[in-house]
């Protein structure tokens, strides 16, 4: 997965970090202080800045300011988008499945390189026969049932077989999976690359800055939400601030 672009925090390093604004539910949607984002333009760059730090907080790199994602479940959301490919809510293809995990909810979570995933439940049930028994044969309700109900987490009989690939499958308490699996649903205050050294920025990130790109006729919340000059690369930080959310007020 590309990494963000962070070369904007070498010109403007103590931009407030933002919190409470944005998240991602669980299907994999955008949302702004709760209403789903539909700007085309605006996916795009929250999907293409989107990352974490080292203590499993994910963020938004917008310009210079970093803006933390509040996760309703998982920091990743997989969709099946053909009968034999799976793509993570960044538009990036899975090629490699590394665990798998039923919750006591009945969600089915997947591991890939870049953390752990929920299966959109709108794909739940086409995915369910890549579950296996011991046998070989496909799982059925029962056993469904009698793993998401064990009160304790542990290894299963169940396997997931997914395009020539097999893992085993544990069950986990909902409440676990933040823990387990290293990453914050709920990000706090926290340090960021404002206090790394501006050499060592240089060296990781030394692409220049691709600003959002603003909100078409009737996008002019949106547009303004996210900060753009559209001077096609520098994002300036002269513009007003509002509940610590660098915004451009301008049409």
């Amino acid at each position: 997965m590309p990494a963000p672009d962070f070369s904007a925090m070498l010109r403007w390093p103590n931009v407030p970090a933002c919190y409470g604004w944005l998240s991602l539910d669980r299907r994999g949607r955008w949302r702004l202080r709760g209403e789903a984002l539909g700007h085309a333009g605006l996916n795009d760059f929250l999907n293409r800045q989107y990352a974490h730090d080292q203590d499993g907080n994910y963020f938004v790199q917008n310009g210079p300011q970093r803006v933390f994602v509040e996760l309703e479940y998982t920091p990743w959301v997989l969709r099946l988008v053909a009968t034999d490919r799976l793509e993570t809510h960044t538009g990036e293809d899975v090629s490699t499945i590394r665990g798998a995990a039923l919750d006591d909810e009945g969600n089915l979570l997947i591991e890939i390189p870049e953390g752990i995933a929920l299966l959109c439940d709108r794909d739940l049930p086409a995915l369910r026969d890549c579950l296996h028994l011991p046998n070989g044969e496909s799982a059925d309700d029962a056993s469904l049932f009698e793993i998401i109900a064990q009160p304790l987490a542990g290894r299963t009989a169940l396997t997931l077989d997914w395009v020539g690939q097999r893992v085993p499958v544990v069950s986990v308490r909902r409440s676990d999976v933040p823990g387990r699996y290293g990453f914050v649903a709920s990000p706090q205050t926290v340090m960021t690359l404002q206090d790394t050294p501006d050499d060592e920025i240089h060296d990781r990130f030394p692409s220049p800055l691709t600003p959002p790109p603003r909100g078409g006729r009737g996008d002019s919340r949106v547009a303004r939400d996210f900060h753009s000059n559209g001077d096609g690369g520098s994002n300036g930080c002269d513009k007003p601030w509002r509940d610590g959310l660098m915004i451009d007020v301008g049409e």
